[in-house]
């Protein structure tokens, strides 16, 4: 069934760029563009020549082509972000943050790590006391617990040396997260 033709003319018309066009023939060597509308507005020429090939270009066409102006709407002006330097304030705030987070997970796998120590400690030596108590009541039972003893004591003296380590560390980190802090105002 064949369409109606206001139908048709409707379709062309969507083809047809809203933005308005000019054509200008060139009736000299140098004609004049028109004078810009606006400043947001920027202009190009199409040159067509005898042959029919088209040429795009800022300035007007040559004589004996055929001009078409077109116009188009320029870009916003972007006001570009200041650059972040090491000086910038943005930059020493982002930075502090950073560090301030990164800080934080360390402490916090500090502690884990702490709170892993002291476990580990405590189940060797529950160990030991468990074996303490399997002691016979006699010379050989009394000197295999005098042996634990020192077990136990070693046992001690390494995860206490394990642990002030690690506490030494966290200690560091939470002064750094207390200078990092922004004073209250």
């Amino acid at each position: 069934m064949p369409q109606p033709i206001f139908k048709t003319l409707s379709i062309l018309l969507m083809l047809v760029p809203v933005k308005s066009l000019s054509t200008v023939q060139a009736a000299s060597d140098n004609a004049e563009p028109v004078a810009e509308a606006a400043e947001n507005r920027g202009r190009y020429f199409v040159c067509t020549d005898a042959g029919g090939a088209k040429s795009f270009q800022e300035q007007p066409c040559a004589a004996g082509k055929r001009s078409e102006i077109r116009h188009y709407d320029k870009a916003p002006a972007v006001n570009a972000a200041p650059r972040l330097t090491t000086s910038n304030p943005a930059y020493q705030d982002l930075r502090n943050s950073n560090r301030q987070l990164e800080l934080q997970r360390h402490i916090r796998q500090g502690e884990y790590n702490l709170r892993t120590i002291e476990l580990r400690r405590n189940s060797e030596l529950k160990a030991l006391r468990s074996k303490k108590q399997q002691a016979n009541n006699n010379l050989a039972g009394a000197v295999w617990e005098q042996s634990i003893s020192a077990e136990m004591q070693a046992v001690n003296a390494r995860y206490d040396a394990m642990l002030r380590t690690e506490q030494q560390q966290l200690d560091q980190l939470r002064n750094e997260l207390a200078s990092l802090r922004p004073v209250a105002q």
